[in-house]
């Protein structure tokens, strides 16, 4: 079968589109049929795909796909390439044409109509009424040509579960248009009762009755927190970081400039730590573990300028590979993250945390922290301690 380059089938600027695909975490054992569109809106995840680095090579080459406009085929080709180039033989981890072939066009899919419901959320007071469009041919599904050209209002419940896609391999979209232009074009504007019975009626496939683009769009910015009576390093028997001898402090490494932008920010870090186009996936062994980091795992960490954390990249990875101790964490989102602790020699101490898989944990924030208040994040179980 032939890829299409499915970025020719939205008339689209892809920036949103990327913004969707960037801002999706690594996710492992993923019940997706059972996940809410919360969980969807914020995972990457290919089934019974358990290591991190494919994971992350997969979904750097969709977002090379978007920002470059390659086919499926070149996608292909890009993810086979990576793979190989690291040692690995694709097939033998279930990575094959047929199903880069799904991966591409769901996600490619999925991701420009997060960047379509945004665009169409932003035009609501101009363009409050939202159109079906569905492609007619041979390929078409059971499920969408019912629902060609329904016009119903932006805030009707029937877009909660009904905006594209709808199944595997949806080729709907969905457009704005005033009340004027529906009457132009002979459509009529349907009633909540009415999108109620459509939707019943024709539901989406198995999966697909959810809409992650606004999951995407609303999901609330407030970071995780640890749970907490967690023991904490006077549990486990472990001196008070202030009082240790300076020979437990490590040399401090010589401080960056400065950053203006976000961007910049993370070009300096991306460079500290050897993360380039020739090597996106940086595996850090620690003493417990590996931790993966790529330019897309570090950006959330260096976001505000204010702190400029980026003088601090140099701390990043002798903390995780010689760390002083490393706790596992519970939080209340339900994930456990990794804390790496690291005391050095100076004004601040140093902690990274990583997000816990069994499978292979990957970076999630890194904290310059002032001596006096490490104490406060050495809770969970102590995994390793010198």
């Amino acid at each position: 079968m032939t890829n299409p380059d499915l970025t020719l089938a939205f008339n689209l600027p892809p920036e949103q589109a990327i913004e969707y695909l960037r801002s999706k975490g690594y996710e492992i054992n993923f019940d997706w049929k059972k996940a809410s569109a919360e969980a969807k809106a914020k995972s990457f995840w290919m089934a019974n795909q358990y290591k991190y680095d494919i994971l992350a090579d997969v979904k750097n080459s969709l977002i090379d796909a978007l920002e470059k406009g390659y086919t499926g085929q070149q996608f292909q080709d890009a993810v086979m390439q990576k793979l190989r180039s690291r040692g690995y033989v694709p097939e033998q981890e279930g990575i094959t044409p047929s199903r880069l072939n799904s991966v591409f066009r769901n996600n490619v899919q999925s991701a420009y109509m997060a960047g379509n419901y945004k665009s169409l959320l932003e035009s609501v007071d101009i363009l409050p009424f939202w159109r079906m469009v569905v492609i007619l041919d041979r390929r078409s599904s059971k499920i969408c040509p019912p629902l060609k050209d329904i016009v119903a209002r932006w805030d009707d419940p029937f877009w909660l579960t009904h905006f594209p896609p709808l199944h595997f391999f949806c080729r709907s979209t969905v457009l704005g248009m005033t009340e004027a232009q529906a009457n132009k074009r002979g459509l009529n504007i349907l009633s909540t009762a009415e999108t109620a019975d459509l939707a019943n009626s024709h539901p989406p496939a198995a999966g697909w009755s959810h809409n992650p683009a606004k999951a995407w769009f609303d999901q609330p910015k407030k970071p995780a927190q640890a749970l907490p009576n967690q023991p904490n390093w006077k549990d486990w028997n472990r001196s008070d970081i202030t009082k240790l001898p300076a020979d437990e402090f490590a040399p401090a490494p010589d401080l960056l400039p400065r950053q203006s932008t976000h961007e910049d920010a993370l070009n300096l870090v991306c460079d500290t730590l050897g993360i380039n186009a020739d090597n996106p996936n940086l595996q850090v062994v620690s003493p417990v573990e590996k931790i993966l980091l790529t330019r897309q795992l570090l950006s959330h960490a260096f976001e505000k300028r204010d702190n400029a954390r980026e003088r601090y990249a140099g701390y990043i990875i002798p903390t995780i590979e010689d760390a002083f101790e490393i706790y596992l964490t519970e939080y209340d989102d339900g994930t456990f993250r990794l804390r790496y602790i690291k005391p050095f020699k100076g004004k601040y101490d140093f902690f990274t945390v990583a997000q816990f898989s069994p499978d292979g944990s990957f970076f999630w924030n890194a904290f310059n922290i002032r001596n006096k208040d490490l104490n406060k994040q050495r809770e969970g179980i102590l995994l390793y301690g010198k």
